[in-house]
């Protein structure tokens, strides 16, 4: 995610930042006006991509803890492990992984609904 802001952040041009000073914009103005519009569309697909990853996230979960105590530490990928290889139930298992998959085709869409409306608006 920081490599995507960073990329974002040398990608703006100076010459918007020169604009706004001799328009009177401060440091706070040329953040609020320059600066975070035009990383907006980097920092929202790492946000995607980093949602993504998080929710599916299972490794250090599993190795560290692997969901004790009581199964306090379990995410829904850790779950459906182990209900899929410890418990032998593997209907509830898929059920649970259509589920997460859903998820997160519904944060994609929205995703994607906010960049094709912002492409419109161009």
């Amino acid at each position: 995610m920081a490599f995507c802001v960073l990329a974002g952040l040398q990608s703006i041009d100076a010459a918007y930042y020169e604009a706004a000073t001799v328009d009177g914009a401060g440091a706070w103005k040329k953040l609020r006006h320059v600066t975070i519009p035009l990383v907006m569309p980097s920092l929202t697909v790492s946000t995607v991509l980093n949602i993504i990853y998080v929710f599916n996230s299972f490794p250090i979960i599993y190795t560290i803890t692997k969901g004790a105590p009581a199964n306090k530490t379990d995410t829904m990928i850790t779950f459906l492990y182990m209900r899929a290889f410890y418990d032998q139930q593997k209907g509830p298992a898929t059920a649970l992984s259509v589920i997460g998959f859903v998820i997160l085709c519904i944060v994609s869409g929205i995703y994607m609904m906010i960049t094709m409306r912002k492409e419109k608006n161009l």
